[in-house]
This record gives C-alpha cells, sequence and structure tokens, in this order.
C-alpha cells in the first residue's frame, strides 16, 4: 500500500493566492457571465449511514466488496458493466469502504459518477475507498501500458492504448466518442508494483472521454496518469503521487488546488506528446489545438521528509515527450526538490523546437528561482497577459464544460 508517510498526505493545503476557476457561458450581447454549474450534491449519500442508499441520486448502484450483502455488487466493475452503453439517464455507482483489487474499464458514453464512502467528502486525505493493482510494464511485460491501469475511461482497446513513437497507438478514423460525462469522488487508485520506478505503472488511463475527479488520490511510480488523445480530464483537490513522468500523454489535463508529491527524482513530473487532433476530432496544427498540462494553485512537494532532505534540487518539472509538448504552470507552490532551472530537455543534445512550451506564471516557494530558469533558457516565464489570452480556463476547455462539476471549485 501507500509507502510514504501519512503526515505528507495531511500536508495538503491549497495556494495562498488562486488563479481563479469558474464557468463562462457567453451570453447574446456576446459578453461573459460567470456562473456556478448546478450540479447534485453528493455528500448526503457518500456518508456512512445505516440506510446506505440515503441521500442518493436516483439510479444508484452500491458495491460492496465485503460481499456480506448479497444485493449489492461485490466489485466495481460488475456495477459498470450493469448499465446500458448510451443511455439517457446517469448513473451514480456507490462504494462502500474497503479496498477492491480489480481493473475497471468503462466505455460507455452514458454519463457515470463513481463516489466513495467517507464521513469528510470536502479531503482527499480521509479517503476510504481504493481501487488497487499491483502492475507494471518491467521489460515489456504488457504488449501496452493500458494493461497496468486501475481505471481505464475510453471508447477501445486502440483510443486507450500509449503505442510507441511520435503519434502513439494508431486509432480508426471512424472511432466513436467515449464517456461524455464520467466523474469521480473521494476515490483512491493505487498501483504499488514496486516501491520505485519499475515501468510504467499506471493508475488512469482515458481517451476520447471526459472527465473529472474531485478529492482523489492517484498514488504510483512511473506514468501515474495518461490522457490519450481527445481525452479532456480535470482534477481538483486531489493528490497525485509519483517518481517518473507520472503526468504523461496527448490529451488535455487541467489539474487545480492538488498537491503533487514526488516519490524520488526521475525524468521529470510531466511528459506531454504534441497531438495533431484537436478535441473534436478534426487535425491541425499544434497551434491550434488545446492539448497540454496545465496545473494551477497547486503544491510541488517531496512525499516525506527523507526525499525532502535528500533531493534538493534534483527532480525536473517536465521533459518534451516530442516536440509538441505543452505544459503550462500557473500560481504553483515549489518545495525545494525542484531543480532551479525548472524544466529539462529529454535529449540534452538536441535543440528544443520553438512548438514546445514550457511554460510558467507566478511559480512561489524555494523550488522557483527566476534567475536559473532565465539562464537555463528552456523555461518560458509566462505573464498574465499570456495566460488571460491563451491559456486561461475558458481558452482550454470551452465555455460549455457541462462534464465538469463547477459547484465545487
Amino acid at each position: 500500500m501507500k509507502s510514504f508517510d501519512l503526515i505528507a498526505k495531511l500536508f495538503f493545503v491549497s495556494a495562498v493566492s488562486s488563479y481563479a476557476i469558474h464557468k463562462e457561458v457567453k451570453r447574446d450581447d456576446g459578453q461573459q457571465d460567470s456562473v456556478a454549474k448546478n450540479s447534485y450534491s453528493y455528500a448526503a449519500c457518500q456518508y456512512s449511514t445505516d440506510n446506505v442508499l440515503e441521500g442518493c441520486p436516483d439510479n444508484t448502484l452500491v458495491v460492496d466488496g465485503s460481499g456480506t450483502n448479497s444485493s449489492y455488487f461485490k466489485t466495481i466493475q460488475s456495477a459498470v458493466d450493469t448499465i446500458a452503453y448510451d443511455s439517457p439517464l446517469d448513473y451514480t455507482i456507490l462504494i462502500l469502504p474497503g479496498i477492491y483489487n480489480e481493473q475497471v474499464n468503462v466505455t460507455q458514453k452514458t454519463p457515470i459518477t463513481l463516489l466513495g464512502v467517507t464521513n469528510n467528502t470536502l479531503s482527499a486525505a480521509s479517503n476510504q475507498v481504493t481501487i488497487y493493482r499491483q502492475a507494471a510494464n518491467h521489460n515489456a511485460s504488457y504488449s501496452d501500458n493500458v494493461y497496468t491501469a486501475n481505471l481505464i475511461v475510453a471508447p477501445t482497446y486502440n483510443a486507450s492504448a500509449t503505442g510507441a513513437g511520435p503519434a502513439g497507438y494508431p486509432v480508426a478514423p471512424n472511432t466513436p466518442w467515449g464517456n461524455k460525462n464520467f466523474r469521480v469522488y473521494n476515490i483512491d487508485f493505487d498501483n504499488d508494483y514496486a516501491p520505485y520506478s519499475s515501468g510504467p505503472s499506471l493508475v488512469l488511463s482515458t481517451a476520447y472521454s471526459y472527465t473529472s475527479f474531485y478529492r482523489c488520490g492517484f498514488y504510483s511510480y512511473q506514468d501515474t496518469i495518461f490522457i490519450g488523445k481527445l481525452g479532456s480530464a480535470f482534477i481538483t483537490e486531489s493528490i497525485i503521487a509519483g517518481q517518473t513522468d507520472f503526468l504523461y500523454g496527448f490529451g488535455t489535463l487541467w489539474i487545480d488546488k492538488s498537491e503533487l508529491q514526488l516519490r524520488s527524482c526521475g525524468g521529470g513530473i510531466i511528459a506531454w506528446k504534441g497531438s495533431n487532433m484537436t478535441q473534436n476530432g478534426g487535425t491541425g496544427t499544434y497551434s491550434s489545438n488545446n492539448f497540454g498540462c496545465y496545473i494551477s494553485n497547486s503544491r510541488f512537494v517531496a512525499s516525506n521528509e527523507t526525499i525532502y532532505e535528500n533531493s534538493k534540487g534534483k527532480c525536473y518539472l517536465g521533459r518534451n515527450w516530442n516536440n509538441g509538448h505543452r505544459s503550462v504552470l500557473i500560481n504553483n507552490y515549489m518545495d525545494h526538490t525542484i531543480n532551479p532551472q525548472g524544466y529539462v530537455k529529454w535529449t540534452s543534445n538536441l535543440p528544443l523546437e520553438s512548438t514546445v512550451l514550457f511554460g510558467e506564471f507566478n511559480s512561489y516557494g524555494e523550488g522557483f528561482n527566476e534567475t536559473a530558469r532565465i539562464q537555463g533558457n528552456i523555461t518560458t516565464e509566462l505573464t498574465y497577459s499570456d495566460i488571460e489570452k491563451s491559456y486561461s480556463f475558458t481558452k482550454i476547455f470551452g465555455y460549455e464544460s457541462e462534464w465538469i462539476d463547477f459547484e465545487t471549485l
């Protein structure tokens, strides 16, 4: 199970000064209004009560891994499998406390929400449900990294696979869209193959889908989270732990108000590939796409005191998996484990292409050294104008991001 100190989990706090994320809609007059997305409050359903379904929405399925109640599903996958491929209804799966040793594969279009039972819905450190695996693509033991994942949300195998080369695994042009609104609240995903990087060891693989995660935990060492082609993912108030390239992919990932815990230093935190496919399924240049990894109002910290003491300046923010790498860091705290240069090139003797963006705005803490960033000539220090013009939340995800629960932000 999790090998780092519980103290590190409890050290989870938001940045003091926040870059605001909010939903905007276009008015008829061309102006914009900020509005909250009206969504069901799941807290009443998640609290542990004698009546398990008390406070739960319609179409709620219950999973109890202990098997003490034969009317409940014993595995999460068995509950998922009962949901129709494209139902007009929304489904909720309420998962009772426990460790679920399984791989969950969601191929449906039907909106699905996974809820972990907890008496503290406001803290990822208090989660009582864990989806657990021990799998790594060590020495190419699997044909693709996706086989190691705890959770897969994608319409087909080809869509979910990482593949190799600049373009990754080939995906047929007629591949259908996957889930249009998949949400997870208060669940931990732990892939504990080894207490160090021993090959790709995913906890999440998602593509051709809209997924969002609220107060969850993602624990692995290498390639923790993979956002595949046409994948859009939003993670907030969560804990993400890894060592090597533990955020990687082709799609679009935004992380807000979360803690990125360094379990050691290897490669970089972010390794992204440019994609020649837009969110709407068309083709275009790197500059016309919104893919990339965006992190705001978060903390980059060592996962425990030993790593903090032994890893000063050794961890890089990211590296370019191909010449379309794009990552933008907005208003984040960084402890001294972060290398003063910030980012690093994947291949040290090759120049960076102009299509690579290692972007940073308003970083602070011991791990931010503006002079070293400039001298390294790799990290781009962005301005507030740059963020508002090109990399704001609305610019990346658009005006109708109904798959995100804005009520929690």
